[in-house]
């Protein structure tokens, strides 16, 4: 378990600040293990916090802010810069830009290394805000279109 925790940064968030015991990171490793499922979403289905909550965490690991998708205006400009397939891959929006740089909506930690895949990818610098996953999830179906059938 000890491992895991150690790899997993949301998981050591979490612990560092003394929001889990000791017991619940047991629970959420062996669920995690279990199903697959994100240690996000065990959090949050286990009622150790909610979403917002859950957001000021990941926004302070990543030295961001959590922004409210639905009341955000992003441009359309803003979102050409990313293409649909990345958006949909990485689970991202794009909020704000400048001439070299794009910063993108997440709902989880990003790992070094998908901030350089998609420092490659897009050919820019990235910076990070928190969203909720399913603001998310449905801006890119509002800008990119969903597809979902087309898996």
């Amino acid at each position: 378990m000890d491992e895991y925790v150690q790899t997993d940064p949301l998981l050591q968030a979490l612990l560092d600040q003394g929001i889990l015991a000791d017991e619940h990171v047991a629970s959420i490793v062996d669920e995690h293990e279990r199903t697959g499922k994100p240690v996000r979403g065990i959090v949050l289905d286990m009622g150790l916090m909610d979403e917002d909550q859950l957001l000021d965490i990941i926004a302070g690991y990543l030295g961001t802010t959590a922004v409210n998708l639905p009341a955000t205006d992003i441009p359309p400009d803003v979102i050409h810069r990313v293409p649909a397939n990345v958006a949909r891959m990485y689970n991202i929006i794009p909020v704000t830009m400048t001439q070299h740089s794009v910063q993108l909506a997440v709902s989880d930690i990003i790992s070094p290394e998908v901030m350089d895949e998609l420092m490659f990818v897009l050919t820019c610098e990235v910076s990070f805000c928190v969203a909720r996953e399913d603001d998310i999830r449905t801006c890119i179906n509002q800008f990119y279109g969903d597809d979902s059938g087309a898996v």
